[in-house]
């Protein structure tokens, strides 16, 4: 008991050994593909009252939130916020979090496999099962992937990764050995806490499947579709904001576009994004990359699969127990896959993304890492629970992980593996040098409740975007440019639940506020700067604005209250001409 409690002292101390660095560095960590991570509490509270903007709907047929409203990224980021808590201790807490978790959790998980297999029965060898247990949770909470998973910022899969290991645990045991109706409610409350992550949800499922063809029987395909439809049942959680909120099921969407809302329309847009500053998308202060040509990488991973391979071959009871070959063998089939997809069978798997339903949630082979990377720590730990030199195998083997998690969130064994940007979170907004964006100001007009969020149609043939309102004149925004900005507006909650709480943040939301200020601060027009990451051309550098613009024609545009229209040249005017007028609409007032 004392042994198997210092053990589990050791996973906190380990978290913090390996992320050392990142917690005396100043910043925030992510670059945040899947949700802005805000430095400072008012921006995380700012994301929690705007969720009711961001639902829309998803691959899977149903409607899902948003990267920014799934259940952790409220949770952990909006939430923290609320509470006067910034990024940087947020990020780095979740991070601390996760970390520790994931690693229980998988030992958890190979206990309990230990059981099923009858490793462990008398008290020498159930030592050497915690042992290998330890060393199990320790592979997984430092894995490559949940480390390029974290610093890719994929908070959606990030906030799923403590509880894949006890999902895979009761599938194994649901299909192996039987189930009762606690088994199936269990289950599907699982599958539907990890639903956020799509990837994740649709993985976990297709190895649910291969569990019950792999231990077949009537009764366990009947309890999977109990399982199944129950999930659906708990996952309708994601279809209540479309119901509550104005324009509903009507418009096949739940968001309102701001110039809609403004004349009280419930008119609904099916391109919808929040525009966090203009241009705050995708902020860090970490940008962390993770090499696998890397040494360190090879001299710590090598070892571990020679030891599987060791098992695997001189040890017959242990090759001829299904779940080991189950688990052994979808390792080796995960990492396959993962490995043609970068090989020359790349140009199959790029055609089965495109033709195959759902296979483009999987268009990067990361995502397919994700069952070798549950896998291969219970391998290993089945394998050293039956090795008879434990004592020292353990020990090379938990130095060999602690040396890879170590150099991937604190060393720098290569260029690229730290890269902590050594300026101000707020200074690192991907805003154009030449807008002349006065940030100190910006932020006290936040906390005022002056300068928030705008919900933007964007065109259709693109997903990221940032839209901004470019000014002149006495613009408290920017009191110290001779050309400020005003480059966000106002509005007014339509989910009605939410207006009393967003009320806290949101002053004077209402159309007329936006064109009184527009005409007071002489907005000139409308300036948008595309996001091409993700449609294959060059990507642009984000502290210069490289994008070429070009005024548009005012009768065209018939902006109401400014000066001229622009738009990108990646548009065509009649294109980009319906995104400008649903603006336009939110900025004319009718009267006095």
């Amino acid at each position: 008991m004392v042994r198997r409690f210092a053990l589990l002292l050791l996973y906190p101390a380990v978290a913090i050994a390996c992320m050392w660095r990142l917690i005396l560095e100043p910043g925030t960590i992510g670059h945040n593909w899947d949700a802005a991570i805000p430095a400072l509490s008012f921006h995380l509270a700012d994301v929690f009252a705007s969720l009711p903007y961001t639902w829309e709907k998803h691959y899977l047929g149903g409607v899902m939130g948003m990267k920014l409203t799934t259940l952790f990224t409220v949770g952990a980021y909006s939430a923290p916020g609320l509470a006067g808590l910034d990024g940087h201790v947020v990020t780095k807490t979740i991070l601390f979090v996760v970390l520790t978790l994931s690693m229980f959790s998988m030992r958890s998980c190979i206990l309990r496999l230990a059981d099923m297999l009858e490793i462990g029965g008398d008290g020498d060898a159930r030592g050497r099962v915690d042992v290998a247990a330890w060393i199990g949770g320790l592979a997984y909470g430092l894995s490559p992937f949940m480390f390029n998973v974290i610093t890719g910022g994929a908070m959606t899969q990030y906030g799923t990764l403590p509880l894949l290991p006890m999902l895979l645990w009761r599938c194994v045991r649901f299909a192996a050995r039987g189930f009762g109706a606690r088994d199936v409610v269990v289950l599907a409350v699982l599958f539907a806490l990890i639903l956020p992550s799509a990837q994740n949800f649709v993985i976990m499922w297709a190895f649910f499947g291969v569990c019950l063809l792999w231990w077949f029987s009537l009764r366990g395909m009947a309890g999977g579709f109990g399982v199944g439809t129950l999930c659906v049942l708990l996952c309708a959680y994601a279809f209540v904001p479309l119901v509550l909120t104005p324009g509903g099921f009507g418009g096949g969407m739940a968001v309102q576009d701001f110039a809609a809302q403004a004349e009280g329309i419930p008119r609904t847009s099916p391109f919808m994004h929040l525009a966090l500053f203009g241009a705050g998308y995708n902020n860090r202060d970490f940008f962390l990359r993770a090499h696998p040509s890397q040494m360190v990488f090879l001299l710590a991973s090598i070892p571990l699969v020679l030891i599987i391979l060791r098992a695997l071959a001189v040890d017959r009871e242990l090759r001829g127990t299904r779940v080991f070959m189950l688990l052994f063998g979808l390792w080796a089939l995960g990492v396959g896959m993962a490995a043609a997809g970068k090989g020359i069978l790349a140009p199959f798997m790029m055609w089965g993304y495109e033709h195959v339903p759902l296979t483009h949630l999987f268009r990067s082979t990361q995502r397919l890492m994700l069952l070798p990377t549950l896998f291969m720590p219970i391998v290993l730990a089945l394998a050293l629970a039956r090795w008879n030199g434990r004592g020292r195998m353990a020990v090379i083997v938990t130095f060999l992980l602690l040396l890879r998690g170590m150099s991937f969130y604190s060393g720098n064994f290569g260029a690229d593996a730290l890269e902590p940007q050594r300026v101000g979170a707020m200074d690192n907004y991907r805003v154009p040098q030449e807008y002349g964006l006065a940030m100190q100001d910006m932020q006290a007009d936040m906390r005022l409740g002056r300068t928030l969020l705008l919900p933007l149609s964007i065109a259709p043939r693109f997903i990221h975007a940032a839209h901004q309102i470019t000014g002149e004149g006495g613009c408290p925004l920017a009191q110290s440019n001779p050309d400020p900005i005003a480059f966000a507006f106002p509005f007014t909650p339509a989910y009605p639940p939410m207006r009393a709480l967003a009320g806290r943040f949101y002053a004077q939301a209402d159309a007329r506020a936006v064109a009184e200020m527009c005409g007071a601060y002489s907005v000139k027009g409308v300036v948008l700067r595309q996001d091409v990451e993700d449609i294959g051309l060059d990507r642009p550098d984000w502290l210069e604005n490289r994008t070429l613009f070009r005024p548009a024609l005012m009768e065209e545009n018939d902006l109401t209250r400014t000066v001229g229209g622009r738009w990108c040249d990646l548009f065509k005017p009649r294109e980009f001409t319906p995104q400008v007028r649903s603006l336009s609409g939110g900025l004319r007032v009718e009267g006095p």
